[in-house]
């Protein structure tokens, strides 16, 4: 058995939901196998095209769901590695090595997104540009932002600035992705926040993809069957420590 390395794994999709692109840090010993088994969630085998990178011998797998498409891929992850840059629209990345890039890339999107607000964190977060959909993805865990970033614990009730936009239990789904370290907590915390208008949060939840739709709404069984291998884990984690409450059979049935 080969030695087990930490990667940086880049999911991309440029169809409905593109802003859920982004990037998550794994431990593997076979990246190759774990990076197909996503792409594997999204379409079926025969869909998948395996492709090898001549450069480096990396592997991707891609796919297309209609006129759209996505990707999987993969890179070792190495100590000076700051973030990710992610355009969905052609399913690429960029890996930044750089502060000043990082800066320049986040001050860039501060300018260009039409929802962009100052109280709202670039590291950690995936903002996007509407027009080009760029996406940042932070992979440093001692960055203040993301160092000083709050920690969520469900109320026994639902807060009052969330009455009308989310039900109690996508606001426990919300605080589990707060904690986090997917590319998806930042997101999670906007929607969170006291600050932000509910008319943002409402603009934000129209272009959301699949299961973050569901996890504002509250749906456990829909967000689990839509969240990758990494989010259906966090989510059943959360369940087993009481962080969040499973759906009733009476609930069940209503909405199944």
């Amino acid at each position: 058995m080969s030695e087990s390395k930490k990667y940086v794994v880049i999911e991309t999709w440029n169809g409905e939901g593109y802003s859920d692109s982004g990037c998550s840090i794994v431990t593997s010993n076979d990246i190759v196998a774990h990076c197909k088994a996503l792409a594997e969630e999204e379409v079926a085998p025969v869909e998948m095209k395996k492709v090898h990178n001549l450069d480096n011998d990396k592997v991707k797998f891609q796919y297309s769901v209609g006129e759209n498409a996505g990707a999987v891929c993969y890179e070792e992850l190495e100590d000076d590695m700051l973030a990710i840059a992610i355009e969905p629209l052609t399913n690429s990345y960029t890996v930044l090595r750089d502060k000043t890039d990082v800066d320049i890339m986040a001050n860039f999107i501060k300018k260009h997104s039409e929802e962009y607000q100052e109280t709202q964190q670039v590291y950690g977060i995936c903002h996007e540009n509407f027009d080009g959909g760029l996406i940042l993805c932070a992979l440093i865990e001692d960055e203040p932002e993301v160092k000083q970033t709050k920690k969520y614990k469900a109320e026994y009730y639902l807060p009052r600035h969330l009455n009308g936009f989310v039900q109690y239990r996508g606001y426990q789904m919300l605080c589990v992705l707060a904690n986090s370290l997917s590319s998806l907590s930042g997101r999670a915390r906007f929607y969170l926040s006291e600050e932000e208008r509910v008319d943002m949060k409402w603009s934000t939840y129209r272009g959301e993809g699949s299961f973050m739709s569901a996890v504002v709404e509250g749906d456990f069984l829909s967000a689990y069957h839509k969240g990758s291998t990494d989010l259906q884990k966090l989510l059943l984690d959360a369940v087993n420590s009481g962080e969040i409450e499973l759906p009733t059979n009476r609930e069940i049935h209503k909405n199944y």
